[in-house]
């Protein structure tokens, strides 16, 4: 596995981040597990304190994760419309595909408890399947809610 601190890439519509729970050099590791985790070096924290600093709190998020993370989020669970305007999101709204335990949840900006909440669950059980986050641009366009889950469950 190469586990590059960040990895990033860019395409004209998005920037895409990964930040893996180990570290290493970038080489594959001849010993799975054989990485120092984020964890042991930075502490438990470590995903909380970068996702404050990459997510501006003034824009509407995205957050797709495993229905039974967000369900101990303790966020709401109303129902999304299969569209969503970001920039008059009022609530967190949600969207659950029952058959793949996926949940996607659209929160407000404006640093809200309910992003305080995403920072603190989102990477909290993502050994097999990954937390995806998105962040409105400014004056974005609608959110297809489907579409989105889409892009977040495919391998």
């Amino acid at each position: 596995m190469n586990t590059w601190p960040i990895s990033i890439r860019r395409d004209p519509d998005r920037v895409y981040l990964g930040i893996p729970d180990s570290l290493g050099d970038g080489h594959s590791a001849p010993v799975p597990g054989a990485a120092s985790t984020l964890e042991q070096v930075a502490g438990e924290e470590w995903a909380a304190a970068i996702l404050r600093v990459l997510l501006p709190a003034d824009r509407a998020w995205a957050w797709c994760t495993q229905s039974s993370v967000y369900r101990r989020s303790r966020l709401p669970a109303r129902k999304a419309p299969a569209v969503v305007d970001p920039n008059h999101l009022g609530a967190v709204v949600t969207h659950r595909r029952l058959f793949r335990a996926t949940t996607l949840a659209l929160v407000p900006g404006g640093g809200s408890e309910a992003q305080a909440a995403v920072i603190n669950w989102a990477g909290a059980d993502t050994e097999q399947i990954p937390d995806h986050l998105w962040v409105a641009p400014a004056a974005a366009e609608p959110w297809d809610v489907d579409e989105i889950l889409a892009w977040c469950e495919a391998r």
